[in-house]
Formats: C-alpha cells, structure tokens, sequence
C-alpha cells in the first residue's frame, strides 16, 4: 500500500500542513504534520538565549502535529511526512 503527500499552506506566516493519503475514490487522510516558521519566544527558558541572540535570530521551522492512523503505522509514512517538511523548509531558506 502506498501512500502521497499534499502541502495545504494555512496562514500569513510561512506554514505548511502536510497529509499523507490512501490513494483511493476518496484519498483518506492517514498522517498528517504540519510545520510553520517562528521566531524564538523572547519569555522562553532557553538557558543561552539572551536579548542579544534573539534580537539577531531569524525564524526557525517549527515541526507540530505529527499523527499517522494506527493502521497505517510502521510503514515509513512518518518518516516520509518528516522529510517533507524539512523539503519545505529548506525550500524557505530554513
């Protein structure tokens, strides 16, 4: 069984929602991972992340959400929704 991926963009900010299908009538949704860019959280914990290093830190890709059906687990469509967001953002200059 195989599976695609599809790119939704979803906002203003640079995001990426990314779903694997069950090529099929209906191409069911089996995973799913979405990845965004942000700039870091000035009121984070980070123990070296200082006012000087955020002021100069460009956006990061940010990876959330990554969920396949149980079904579908252990076939690599994890993986596969990985590397595609790490296509996207490179593709962004991340």
């Amino acid at each position: 069984e195989s599976s695609r991926t599809a790119h939704t963009p979803a906002s203003t900010i640079p995001t990426n929602l990314v779903n694997a299908t069950k090529p099929s009538q209906n191409e069911q949704i089996i995973g799913f991972c979405s990845v965004d860019g942000r700039t870091p959280d000035p009121s984070s914990k980070i123990e070296f992340l200082t006012p000087s290093t955020l002021a100069s830190s460009a956006p990061r890709p940010y990876l959330s959400d990554l969920g396949v059906s149980p079904l579908h687990r252990r076939r690599g469509i994890g993986e596969s929704l990985v590397n595609e967001c790490e296509k996207w953002a490179m593709n962004r200059g991340y």
